[in-house]
Order: structure tokens, then C-alpha cells, then sequence
């Protein structure tokens, strides 16, 4: 069976302790921004509030977090909206959007790997994402793991893969396979 290339972004799975993911989520501010930003991005400090993270390819960058959810008062609602996207130009007054994010150090997600595929000899090694359009239906992150910038050096790319995952659902011996990473690198706020 083959693996469809769909990534979905960095889904919640558990903690390094094994422990179930009721994550307790960091609230923060992301300054008004016309680009949509979805459930399941990484997010970066500027300026002390949180962004999309673009740095992508071996350069890498520090994570603050993966987004959870998002809320603002809406121009085109006329009323506070809460739900898993923001879709961009769309605060009143260009306000900042509140964002709830996943930021425990010890959090671990479930991800797409988006070229290739990992394999178990891959487990420990680092890698970047790989920036993609979220889904307006769904609200969920079309980011993926960048499989070409894995490395055996954490240098500066943020995650670290603790495991393949298998079926249902995933071949772990196909491309586009579905991997449990970790940060490697995180912004503290």
C-alpha cells in the first residue's frame, strides 16, 4: 500500500514519558497578519509574539511551539470567532490574534514526512519542516517534515524524530510515511 500525500501538519500524539497528550496550551498573541495560519503550524517568537515559521531547508530555526487554535474579533463576522484557523486580514482594527499553541518541551507530534520516507535507522536524527496550504475546510496545517534536511547534527533544525508509525493508517516502508517527532530546538517565552 502506498502512502497519499496529504500532510496535515503536527498533530498532539504524547508526552516523552508516554503520558496522554492533555496538554496544558501556551496562550499568546500573533501580531495582525494577512496570512492564514492553520492547527498544526510551527510557530517562531518575533518581537515577542508568535508567527507562522518560514525558515525552511538545513538553516533551520528555533520552534516556539505548534499552533492550536486561534481567536480575534472579526471583521467580516462583526463578533469574537474561535476555531483551528485564522484566515488572515480579517481582525478588526488589524488587533493581534490570540493563539493557543503547544509549547511543552517534552511534546510529541505526529507529522507526514514529504519526500521519502523515514526509516527506523532515520530515529534520532534532526530535521526542518516543510512550509504548505493549510486547509480552509478542515483548519488544519498543510506543513509536513522535510525529509532532504535530515541530519545526524542538531545544528539549528527543530525537530528530532523518535519513531516510526505504521498501520492503519501509514505504510512506514512507502513515501510520504507518518513519523512521532519531538523539538530539538525550542524558543523559551
Amino acid at each position: 500500500m502506498s502512502n497519499t500525500n496529504a500532510p496535515r501538519g503536527f498533530s498532539p500524539s504524547d508526552f516523552l514519558s508516554g503520558t496522554e497528550p492533555n496538554f496544558g496550551l501556551t496562550r499568546g498573541l500573533m501580531a495582525y497578519n494577512a496570512s492564514a495560519t492553520y492547527k498544526g503550524d510551527p510557530l517562531k517568537l518575533v518581537s515577542g509574539k508568535v508567527a507562522v515559521a518560514t525558515v525552511t531547508g538545513n538553516s533551520g530555526a528555533a520552534v516556539a511551539g505548534i499552533a492550536d487554535s486561534f481567536s480575534w474579533v472579526s471583521i467580516a463576522q462583526n463578533r469574537r470567532v474561535w476555531q483551528q484557523f485564522y484566515p488572515g486580514s480579517d481582525s478588526q482594527g488589524n488587533a493581534d490574534v490570540e493563539v493557543l499553541y503547544n509549547a511543552h518541551p517534552n511534546a510529541l507530534f505526529d507529522v507526514q514526512v514529504n519526500a521519502g520516507n523515514a526509516a527506523q535507522a532515520d530515529v534520532g536524527s534532526f530535521f526542518n519542516f516543510a512550509t504548505g496550504a493549510g486547509n480552509t475546510y478542515s483548519g488544519l496545517s498543510g506543513f509536513s517534515l522535510d525529509y532532504s534536511t535530515k541530519n545526524a547534527s542538531q545544528g539549528t533544525l527543530p525537530f528530532v524524530l523518535y519513531q516510526i508509525l505504521g498501520a492503519p493508517g501509514t505504510d512506514p516502508t512507502s513515501a510520504y510515511n507518518i513519523v512521532r517527532v519531538g523539538f530539538a530546538t525550542q524558543t523559551k517565552i
